[in-house]
């Protein structure tokens, strides 16, 4: 039996009855109209042209870079607040909105980039450098926030970022995913400081985890004296004076030591 086709054009109804009487992948190409169809199955997708994909990737890296500037500020607000125990659950959400918007615009991008193809490479390396060291950030800003400190980061970061657009502008459904959707939205928030004491040099994730369980967060922290912080284990006089200024550093609004981000 006659197989069905959508195209006019010989070459492409050919390429569209192949792929459906073998369900497999198929390619028809016309240099002179700089066409690239493929078929599989009933299923059919036109490559757009390569000249304006490479312009649509080249906006949509601008609109990340300036996602990234925002996201720095951002943050380096959040710390001054986050020292000072004045963070509200908005503070915490609007954080969280701009990290998957980042996250959703570099998936985007990723898309463009495997239909480009070699054409891409450049673009490529420029989206790996924009979205360096952001996941990270993301994932000790969720160990700062999450209710309940058992749960793993990378399994809150994937609910989140299941998200449907609209619920990802949503506050009670981000701070839900976070188990902070309950709380009276005008009482600050007690940041663990995972995220803040991650940038200070020489400061091993093991002295972080003790510093963390023995004060509880990051404004206690700081209240801590030098000779109440060599109290700690892992802890001299040395680091005590480390930990000390970079805390002050982020009470000035100096951000520091992101590693890249």
């Amino acid at each position: 039996p006659k197989i069905p086709s959508r195209e006019t054009g010989t070459r492409y109804r050919v390429a569209e009855q192949v792929a459906k009487e073998l369900f497999c992948p198929v390619i028809a190409v016309s240099e002179e109209r700089r066409r690239v169809t493929l078929y599989f199955g009933d299923w059919r997708y036109e490559l757009p042209d390569p000249q304006a994909l490479l312009e649509r990737v080249g906006q949509a890296l601008s609109i990340l870079e300036r996602y990234r500037r925002d996201l720095r500020e951002m943050l380096r607000d959040l710390g001054r607040l986050e020292l000072e125990r004045r963070v509200l659950p908005v503070h915490v959400a609007s954080v969280l909105h701009r990290f998957l918007t980042i996250f959703h615009l570099e998936e985007e991008i990723s898309r463009m980039l495997v239909e480009l193809g070699e054409l891409g490479e450049l673009s490529a390396r420029h989206l790996s450098a924009l979205i360096h060291g952001i996941r990270e950030e993301f994932f000790l800003f969720l160990r700062d926030y999450v209710r309940d400190p058992r749960r793993s980061p990378e399994e809150i970061g994937e609910a989140l970022l299941s998200l449907e657009e609209k619920e990802a502008v949503n506050p009670e459904k981000l701070l839900s995913a976070l188990g902070l959707d309950e709380l009276d939205p005008d009482i600050p928030l007690a940041a663990r400081g995972y995220r803040i004491l991650s940038k200070i040099p020489r400061l091993p994730p093991a002295v972080v985890e003790r510093l963390v369980e023995e004060a509880g967060s990051i404004d206690q922290i700081a209240r801590l004296s030098r000779r109440q912080l060599t109290r700690i284990k892992g802890i001299a006089e040395t680091r005590a004076r480390a930990i000390q200024y970079g805390l002050a550093r982020v009470r000035e609004g100096y951000t520091f030591s992101l590693e890249g981000f």
